[in-house]
């Protein structure tokens, strides 16, 4: 899932459309880690739109990056937040 249309096709637009119905039927606050070997900029792009467009909060992070953040957070929601 390195590609961008691998990333955006396959991964953020059903991702988003789960995290809808999950926020509508039972968890407002929920979100989603997207973790891939390498984040395409059209991912990042991606996810901030979906933001925008649907309400809902895709965190891409390169594996390097996720472990990174995962050593430096002490709860999952801050991983929202999380950026280096």
């Amino acid at each position: 899932m390195c590609g961008r249309s691998d990333q955006v096709n396959n991964e953020i637009i059903p991702i988003s459309r789960h995290l809808k119905e999950a926020k509508k039927n039972r968890r407002i606050e929920s979100f989603a880690v997207f973790v891939a070997p390498i984040i395409h900029e059209d991912t990042v792009q991606a996810a901030e739109w979906q933001k925008i467009k649907n309400d809902v909060d895709i965190i891409p992070y390169d594996i390097k990056a996720f472990l990174d953040a995962l050593d430096n957070c002490e709860l999952s929601s801050e991983l929202l937040s999380y950026r280096k």
